[in-house]
């Protein structure tokens, strides 16, 4: 996996995180290349990519996380992994995924606008508990 491809992806999800929750407080964890299979935290929205960059983004959260975003960005206080929960997420899975698709960071530090994810595809949010 190249960290050109990643880095992207980590600043863009920080960065729209904390303008959809209102400024709450948003922190990155380690990051880590899975070296096996794992499974999901509890919630999961998969994003297909394709143009000059194809492949497959996977947003994955524990339960807990993914009903207090949706509940944030909804206004109101979600109780249940319901059919807005899942289109929340999967919205956040694609305002991220967008936005990270634009600007990249070039080896030299410079940003340059990049075009090359022509088409995404939000697949099912899952959710596994």
């Amino acid at each position: 996996m190249r960290v050109e491809y990643i880095n992207p992806f980590v600043e863009t999800s920080y960065r729209v995180l904390k303008e959809v929750l209102g400024g709450a407080e948003v922190k990155r964890g380690n990051l880590y290349l899975k070296s096996t299979a794992m499974p999901v935290m509890g919630v999961a929205a998969l994003v297909g990519l394709a143009g000059d960059v194809e492949g497959r983004v996977l947003f994955d959260m524990t339960l807990e996380t993914a009903l207090n975003i949706a509940s944030k960005m909804n206004g109101e206080k979600l109780e249940v992994f319901d059919d807005l929960a899942k289109a929340t997420i999967s919205e956040l899975a694609n305002l991220i995924t967008a936005q990270a698709g634009i600007v990249r960071r070039t080896e030299d530090g410079n940003s340059s606008i990049r075009r090359n994810i022509r088409e995404r595809r939000s697949f099912d949010c899952s959710s596994y508990y």
